[in-house]
């Protein structure tokens, strides 16, 4: 008997749609504190607000995927399936733990965040928005292989893959926007933060993408 079929007396299938959830919700958060930052300057204590809910989510991320670990050790599951299993919590808290980084820079280059280009900082919130559908279908994905529903899982899971090409694509633009700031117009930290903040965003639909791939090895081993 397959995993899935005994997700109901496995905690840890539990614990990992949590995590997804949980996974989600920090980047709907992040994706709403980049949209508030690119209007104005009389958002700062509501981002600063939603940075700290972040930060509680990725405590909590690490809380689950303990749990998760703990659970896998007590050998109820195939060896192999308990490895698969490991490796998808830990990719799926690379996700979080991106989310999290990148609340981090946007606390820190907040002051300065109306001073980037306007297309510069509409590509970035873009970007946010394109990650939201990403850990969506990411949370469907692992919803849906724990049903047992291994076409609609593959499906999620090319889903996330078509829409982490487009992130990518939002990325390369980015990049040649970062690299068209006329000289001494910014300083050079900023745009050094403002590179890794970019590269974050688009690192987190990556490890998206990952987590879905284990997800698929997972699928073929229900056959």
């Amino acid at each position: 008997m397959r995993w899935f079929e005994k997700r109901r007396t496995n905690k840890s299938i539990e614990l990992l749609l949590e995590h997804a959830k949980i996974t989600l919700n920090a980047t709907e958060v992040f994706e709403h504190s980049l949209n508030l930052a690119r209007e104005d300057d009389d958002h700062k204590k509501e981002i600063g607000r939603s940075h700290r809910r972040i930060t509680q989510i990725e405590k909590e991320g690490d809380i689950l995927r303990r749990k998760i670990l703990h659970e896998l050790t007590r050998g109820i599951l195939p060896p192999l399936d308990r490895e698969e299993l490991a490796r998808l919590a830990r990719r799926m808290d690379d996700v979080l733990d991106l989310i999290y980084g990148s609340s981090r820079i946007l606390m820190t280059i907040l002051n300065w965040f109306l001073d980037i280009p306007y297309d510069l900082r509409e590509i970035a919130y873009a970007m946010s928005r394109t990650v939201v559908k990403c850990t969506f279908n990411l949370e469907r994905c692992l919803e849906a292989l724990a049903e047992g529903n291994i076409r609609s899982a593959t499906n999620r899971a090319n889903a996330v893959e078509r829409i982490e090409e487009h992130v990518d694509d939002q990325y390369n633009e980015a990049r040649s926007l970062l690299m068209a700031i006329p000289a001494n117009t910014l300083s050079a930290s900023l745009i050094l933060l403002l590179w890794q903040f970019l590269e974050k965003i688009e690192n987190t639909a990556d490890r998206c993408e990952d987590a879905t791939d284990q997800i698929r090895v997972l699928a073929v081993s229900a056959f």
